[in-house]
């Protein structure tokens, strides 16, 4: 019995610290690019939109307007897109835009009432979503969710020179609350398989009907707020101009739900195994998820449950304390809630100074700078900028102290105090050079433009932004052979992988084999993440992000295949549901059949009972009864049916026996559904001794024995 249960301790375990890894790792994966634009409208101040100037290629006839959304719900209409009327932004155009119980509306002259509206499949709140609308020859117009159609009904495209609004209905608000990604428009109708192969698929942007495409791939650094065009014909002409949203973010949609998923499973295994330190921590991740996920309140709960399981420990992990009070602050200023904020970053601080913790002190004064910078409070945000600074550099944490110098000059920026701003930005610049942070030196490069440009020393501004893109297009390249090289690994650890299965296969051949294996394997997993964990305070970040990298394909590789073995485990129930439907169908269209013969028959020999004189008077219908036995057209239908199910089984005996009569194939096809001789002979309308001697003549046609039986070999055949 005990060891039983330590088994199941260490099954418990295991498959924990697999989905603990595989959750933090998916929580990784949002850092890559495929990024997405989050509006803002967390707190409804300052929420964000784009505005693109008019271009005649926007004058349109036939269209489809395709993207991604990750709605989170209004209580008013919100607005994905808007087309004005004219430059001073009137009442009218065309647009789409999600109303309140989640349907699709499309909006035209709005003065006009109601457009029309999608009828079915309504947009969820918090997933991510396909919407596609088209409208063909300026009149039908269908919507579509997920490539499914969700309604059709009538529009119009009421053109004008006015600008493209995506966010925001015009100067009227009903903003769009959510987050947007691949934003696309095209001059042509699409069909709905042409969206069901785009909705997954980045164009090139050299494609013939595209007129506007936005990724949102940028981030929040880049570019000067200009959310760039990716249609190659009109050079950039539609470019957009990311309007308000002071703190607008640039996220990635990559795998939040699986994220959320591996870290749900990983909490049942640890509350079955009852390790409360664990499950404070996986809480912890849990929340970090949902904050990267733009959910802020589901963020807050999670870290509190990790607060309050921690605390209640007979030793409580001041350590994860601080790390529990510095993501609580980081929520909370998310939020705009700043007394909050400032709150959870001073017991941060205060935790982290009693334990010695460097990389929470500075991070939780970074945290009480921003905070501050935030209300504009700029002397109080340079203090503690500075005095992370100085934290940052005893610690020798050159990344931290060069984003560090960022932030101070982003400050000083804002004050509009742009000489000092200058000098920690080349302060950042010289460091990040010296120590090869080839990212921060691209970041230091784009302030530098931007504060060169501000001052209008637009010459020196040019050359920063100069080095800028020669230093992100060195970084796209390095990624590319990352990227490769974590490809060839991959392949190779899948090969090792596969022989080491076959090897235990072979061996696993005890129940004590299996546990010790257990046991192993957990073993080599605690020296992992311990591996992990040292490594994290010895290695800079950049070697850390590189190795985090290389752990997140192989996990989503094994998890795009589990997800393939599912897709093709629910083919094989459907074929297989469908057979057995088909089997129950035949056999019920058999029995039918045989009923229908045998009350025939009944019927036929009720009439030749009858006296000679009435027997002469029903002769007629006596015929019409033996014609009735005798119609093809039941063994036609059987036939198909029979077919249907065993496709193959006449074709492959006229391959070996092609004198086989239609007689000898419907008796063989009547043996395969395993009737009884009495039951053939009503089928075929004739004495069950005649069955008997056809199954004989088989027998001697197949050239089987005596002692062999007929049903069996059709059965097998």
């Amino acid at each position: 019995m005990r060891v039983q249960i330590a088994k199941q301790h260490i099954l418990a375990y295991t498959v924990c610290i697999k989905w603990v890894l595989l959750s933090c790792l998916f929580s990784l994966k949002v850092r890559a690019q495929n990024n997405t634009l989050h509006f803002n409208t967390i707190n409804l101040k300052n929420p964000a939109y784009i505005s693109t100037p008019h271009h005649p290629v926007l004058d349109l006839e036939n269209a489809t307007f395709e993207m991604w959304v990750y709605w989170q719900g209004t209580d008013n209409i919100s607005t994905l897109f808007m087309k004005t009327g004219n430059a001073s932004i009137s009442n009218y155009g065309w647009g789409l835009g999600i109303n309140q119980k989640g349907y699709l509306e499309w909006w035209q002259q709005f003065l006009q009432g109601e457009g029309p509206k999608s009828t079915s499949n309504p947009i969820p709140i918090h997933k991510w979503t396909h919407i596609a609308v088209t409208v063909a020859g300026n009149r039908a117009i269908k919507f579509y969710v997920n490539g499914v159609l969700s309604g059709t009904s009538t529009a119009k495209m009421m053109n004008g020179n006015g600008n493209l609004i995506v966010g925001k209905q015009g100067e009227h608000g009903n903003h769009f609350r959510g987050i947007m990604d691949d934003f696309r428009i095209w001059n042509e109708a699409l069909t709905p398989q042409q969206i069901k192969t785009m909705m997954h698929k980045a164009p090139t942007g050299a494609e013939r009907n595209l007129v506007l495409c936005y990724d949102f791939n940028q981030n929040n650094a880049t570019n000067h707020n200009i959310i760039s065009d990716l249609a190659k014909r009109f050079g950039g002409a539609n470019d957009g101009v990311l309007k308000e949203g002071e703190h607008t973010l640039y996220e990635n949609k990559g795998a939040f739900e699986a994220s959320l998923k591996y870290h749900f499973q990983a909490l049942h295994f640890k509350e079955r195994i009852d390790n409360q330190g664990e499950l404070a921590r996986l809480q912890l991740n849990l929340g970090v998820t949902h904050y990267l996920n733009g959910q802020m309140k589901e963020s807050l709960t999670a870290y509190q449950k990790a607060l309050d399981v921690n605390q209640h420990l007979p030793t409580p992990n001041n350590g994860l304390n601080a790390q529990i009070y510095y993501y609580l602050s980081n929520t909370h200023r998310r939020l705009k809630q700043y007394d909050k904020a400032e709150e959870y970053a001073q017991k941060a601080l205060t935790l982290a100074e009693q334990i010695k913790d460097k990389i929470i002190l500075v991070d939780a004064t970074n945290g009480l700078g921003t905070i501050a910078t935030e209300q504009k409070q700029y002397t109080k945000a340079h203090t503690y900028y500075e005095k992370s600074c100085e934290l940052a550099s005893q610690a020798q944490d050159w990344l931290m102290l060069a984003n560090t110098w960022q932030y101070l000059a982003d400050s000083y920026r804002q004050e509009g105090l742009y000489e000092k701003a200058i000098i920690f930005a080349l302060q950042s610049l010289q460091l990040a050079q010296k120590q090869t942070l080839k990212a921060e030196e691209k970041n230091a490069c784009l302030l530098l433009a931007s504060l060169y440009s501000r001052q209008g020393r637009f010459e020196e501004a040019y050359q920063y932004e100069q080095r800028h893109n020669v230093l992100k297009d060195t970084l796209a390249e390095i990624q590319n052979k990352q990227q490769m090289t974590e490809l060839r690994i991959e392949y190779e650890t899948e090969k090792k992988t596969q022989q080491i299965q076959l090897l235990e296969k072979d061996q696993l051949l005890k129940e004590y084999a299996i546990y010790g294996l257990s046991f192993v394997l957990c073993l080599l997993i605690a020296v992992a993440i311990y591996r992990y964990q040292m490594q994290k305070k010895l290695h800079k970040e950049q070697q850390e992000a590189i190795l985090t990298k290389l752990e997140m394909q192989k996990i989503q590789n094994t998890a795009e295949l589990v997800l393939q073995e599912m897709e093709n485990k629910i083919v094989q129930e459907r074929y297989e549901e469908q057979i057995a439907h088909q089997e129950r169908e035949l056999a019920s269209n058999t029995m039918h059949l045989f009923q229908k013969n045998e009350m025939l028959n009944t019927l036929q020999e009720k009439l030749n009972e009858l006296a000679p004189e009435v027997k002469a008077q029903v002769k007629p219908l006596l015929q019409d009864v033996r014609n009735t036995i005798d119609l093809d057209k039941d063994w036609e239908n059987f036939q198909r049916h029979f077919t249907e199910v065993h496709p193959k089984f006449f074709t492959k005996l006229l391959e070996n026996f092609p004198t086989l009569s239609q007689t000898e194939l419907k008796l063989l096809a009547y043996i395969r559904m395993k009737l009884s001789n009495k039951e053939m002979a009503s089928l075929m309308n004739v004495a069950t001794k005649s069955v008997e001697m056809s199954r004989y003549r088989l027998k001697k046609k197949f050239n089987l024995g005596a002692e062999e039986s007929l049903d069996r070999w059709v059965e097998s055949y």
